[in-house]
């Protein structure tokens, strides 16, 4: 049955309704989500392509000068789930986490979304990771168009993007919601999809209906709402299409930076180049067409995190503490004060050279059946004990690099501590969170990323302690901030970071301070990865080239000062040489 509700005219909040149509042409009826679809319970038997959340026809502006918030509640009766990828990485999960794959996965959290609009946008107040009750989803909203089609009768159509998040985990599918509401407030159902995801163990297609509630209501940041949005898009990076790098280069091969010899397009989320100051930026394929909101099209960190949160808070930390390197684990770590942990540092940790693993071949303990133990832990004690206690001393730390995401959580753990320590020694309740002093306070207003970037996965008991590890998201225009922000660390003008440190671990040479992965040519060293690419690019002077690694196939190369390339995809595939190499014809990335 149709939910309505009640629309109340308050002094202070008038609806305003003015339909202008800017396409003088002969009135087209949908084929898909018109007014009959979404006042119906029937669903399609299969998702539709992603261009039905756009608008279609002869199509018009609305203004409504007002604020509120929807609900939105999915029925389980008017959802559809097709798992579109049987994967051994699936069964693995499945089988290693059975309770995280109940039934329930195929409906949506129920989702409260309180907005303001300014012009033809719907932007919501929160469009950070929001939490719910539901047992497998937490979920990001992020900003919707509404407009109204000649063939809608008297009702305004509004389009958002969403995310499902996985509870606990990183990954993100991404979605479309689309409903009808008239000048009383009255709608229809909304229609949802989600055809994309970056999730390597979990593709699958959703989609369904579902009950809108409207509520008007005064927004009392209604104008920080809207002035934090106005500066969000106003601080993007400049933005092409990354076809536009054949202005540069007219035989630059496309399909090589998009290596799709290796990915298929619909397991790639996004790649892009920024050069020259300038983010050429791919489509967001979906297997049911382009994502309409591609440039809200939230990326899971994974383990860039180890990079973005535990490297660059260790470098932020340096420049005020220089000898925070040398700190020893046992001080600061209770639970890790046995003899394995004797003589492990901040930097042995950063730098996965504890001396404590059970094998040294190439992520056979990350890829262990007992790591579950640590991925599905979703308190802090669960996870410390993991971190402490399951690895024993194998070699003297600072000898051996072997990878572990529990080391980075560890880690994180430790800056927490030290971290209280200097800024609130006497105050046993002071709250020192390492996300929000660096990150939230700092260094992500002064690099304007977006609201999205403002969330991290943390434990979920009265601690909340991040992850570090992984559980960060961003959207497009973030990666490309990041990139040039590190680039730009190593220069003298240095702000934020040690400049010392920036430059010992992103230089492109090899030195003996890093890490010896089991790849002779992949070396590791603060959190960042580094590649010899000498041989690739028949460079006459030895040529390494430092970048940031995720889970299922992301990859951020920081090629050269003026240019830098990234992808993020759930191919399984973690090689970046076909684009680099085709890149190098666009500017030559050899050392000078």
């Amino acid at each position: 049955m149709l939910r309505l509700t009640k629309f109340v005219i308050a002094c202070c909040i008038t609806f305003i309704a003015s339909y202008k149509v800017i396409a003088k042409q002969e009135i087209i009826e949908r084929n898909k989500l018109n007014v009959d679809s979404l006042f119906s319970t029937s669903i399609e038997n299969t998702p539709l392509l992603m261009s039905s959340f756009l608008a279609q026809g002869s199509h018009g502006q609305t203004t409504l000068l007002t604020q509120g918030s929807f609900t939105f509640s999915g029925k389980t009766e008017m959802a559809r789930l097709q798992l579109t990828e049987d994967s051994e990485t699936y069964q693995f999960e499945k089988r290693t986490r059975p309770k995280a794959f109940s039934e329930k996965r195929k409906a949506l959290p129920k989702m409260t979304v309180p907005f303001v609009q300014f012009n033809n946008k719907i932007i919501p107040v929160n469009r950070q990771l929001q939490m719910t009750k539901h047992p497998h989803w937490d979920f990001i909203v992020g900003t919707g168009k509404i407009w109204r089609e000649v063939s809608d009768d008297n009702f305004s159509r509004i389009a958002m993007p969403f995310s499902l998040i996985e509870k606990n985990q990183n990954c993100v599918h991404n979605g479309a919601l689309t409903f009808l509401i008239d000048d009383e407030g009255k709608t229809s159902q909304f229609y949802y999809q989600i055809s994309s995801e970056t999730c390597l163990y979990y593709k699958v297609d959703l989609w369904g209906k579902g009950y809108v509630d409207y509520q008007t209501e005064q927004a009392v940041n209604d104008e920080y709402v809207i002035n934090q949005y106005k500066q969000e898009i106003t601080n993007r990076i400049p933005q092409q299409k990354i076809e536009d790098l054949k202005e540069h280069n007219k035989t630059i091969n496309i399909s090589k930076i998009a290596m799709t010899d290796a990915i298929k397009p619909t397991d790639m989320s996004s790649f892009g180049v920024i050069y020259n100051g300038t983010y050429y930026a791919s489509k967001c394929q979906t297997r049911f067409g382009n994502y309409p909101f591609c440039q809200q099209l939230v990326l899971p960190s994974y383990s860039t995190a180890k990079s973005i949160f535990a490297g660059i808070a260790m470098m932020y930390l340096a420049k005020n503490y220089p000898t925070i390197f040398e700190e020893e684990v046992s001080n600061w770590v209770k639970e890790c004060r046995d003899k394995n942990w004797q003589g492990v540092t901040f930097g042995h940790l950063v730098n996965m050279a504890t001396g404590n693993y059970q094998s040294t071949e190439h992520s056979a303990d990350e890829a262990a059946e007992h790591s579950q133990r640590f991925f599905k832990a979703k308190n802090h004690q669960d996870k410390i004990n993991y971190s402490c206690r399951q690895f024993s001393r194998k070699s003297p730390p600072g000898s051996t690099f072997v990878y572990h995401t529990s080391d980075t959580y560890l880690l994180g753990v430790a800056l927490s501590a030290f971290l209280k320590d200097k800024l609130a020694p006497s105050d046993k309740n002071a709250t020192t969170d390492l996300f929000d002093i660096i990150f939230k306070q700092h260094l992500w207003p002064e690099l304007n990323l977006s609201s999205v970037a403002y969330s991290t996965r943390r434990t979920t008991d009265k601690l909340q302690q991040p992850f570090v590890g992984y559980g960060l998201f961003f959207v497009q225009d973030d990666i490309a901030k990041l990139s040039q922000f590190l680039i730009d660390e190593q220069t003298p003008k240095s702000n934020f970071l040690s400049q010392k440190q920036v430059v010992n671990t992103l230089h492109r040479n090899q030195s003996n301070k890093e890490m010896r992965s089991q790849y002779p040519f992949i070396h590791y060293i603060n959190g960042f990865w580094k590649r010899d690419v000498t041989e690739l690019l028949q460079c006459e002077k030895e040529t390494w080239l430092p970048y940031l690694l995720g889970y299922g196939g992301i990859n951020i190369v920081l090629a050269k000062n003026n240019l830098q390339y990234f992808y993020f995809s759930d191919s399984d595939h973690y090689l970046w040489q076909d684009a680099i190499n085709e890149l190098n014809t666009l500017y030559p990335l050899c050392r000078n």
